[in-house]
């Protein structure tokens, strides 16, 4: 991986890339069906979105969710290339051809099921929960996930490995500024980043930071590494100008698509980081 030492600018996310901590899963999705017609399932439906995780549910990581005809869809990074239903059954080619073909199948009018996120957010569709009891369940757990006795874990190796690079160091979240500048602050990296966006829009807003990045340095895209957990957000968009990426996610993906490099874990992400940080 000679290309490394080229790298002059590297991309970060943050929810799942500068922590790992999917402890707040069960209890997001309990405060979504609190209340609503589904609250005495919640156990059953907490074992469904782990089963997705873990590779064991027909919706898994690294797939497309069609939210308004309850589909799952294979993909080849652009078109839909297969799709079945919520319970594994398959849908027939006739149906399949006339809703996905490559005149109507941009896989991007769609969900993609990149992390735990990600799979709260599909059931929440699936499940017809209403958008103001989403927002109100997203920041009550992102609220508590900053406090003691449930508070994520800031990795002291990641962070160190960060303060050294000599590279431009930006990062890009999809977090709203309310809860981002928090995590960002309680993970102690706020002052080691030449660059913060909060609400960064991805993947539709990742090409035009790229390119602003890349003037502003004088450089061409494969010149710049993008870190992330959620592979339609933070890598497509980036492998598409031509730059680098490195997927960071404990989970394994349906996704056909390679990235230069899979890490599982933050450890793996500080051992990265160091070898960029060792002279050429």
């Amino acid at each position: 991986m000679e290309w490394l030492q080229d790298i002059k600018v590297i991309i970060f996310d943050l929810d799942g890339t500068l922590y790992q901590d999917e402890s707040f899963l069960e209890r997001y999705l309990y405060f979504l069906m609190e209340g609503s017609e589904w609250e005495g399932e919640i156990t059953r439906i907490q074992r469904e979105a782990a089963a997705i995780l873990n590779n064991e549910h027909p919706l898994r990581i690294g797939l497309f969710y069609n939210p308004l005809q309850e589909h799952i869809l294979q993909h080849d990074g652009e078109y839909a290339t297969g799709a079945i239903y919520w319970d594994g059954q398959e849908i027939d080619a006739q149906t399949f051809a006339s809703l996905y073909g490559q005149k109507h199948g941009f896989i991007k009018e769609y969900m993609y099921v990149g992390d735990a996120w990600s799979v709260v957010s599909v059931i929440a569709h699936h499940f017809r929960i209403p958008e103001p009891k989403r927002k109100e369940a997203f920041l009550r757990v992102r609220k508590e996930m900053l406090e003691s006795t449930k508070a994520i874990i800031a990795q002291e190796a990641v962070r160190k490995a960060i303060s050294e690079l000599r590279c431009r160091k930006v990062l890009m979240t999809n977090s709203p500024p309310e809860t981002g500048r928090d995590f960002v602050k309680y993970l102690g990296v706020d002052e080691l980043f030449d660059d913060i966006r909060y609400g960064g829009n991805k993947p539709w807003g990742l090409p035009d930071y790229v390119n602003e990045l890349a003037k502003q340095e004088e450089i061409g895209p494969a010149q710049m590494l993008s870190i992330g957990d959620h592979a339609w957000n933070d890598l497509y968009p980036v492998r598409r100008l031509g730059g680098h990426t490195v997927w960071i996610s404990p989970y394994k993906s349906q996704d056909p698509s390679l990235w230069d490099i899979h890490l599982k874990s933050l450890d793996q992400l500080a051992e990265l980081l160091a070898t960029l940080n060792q002279p050429a």
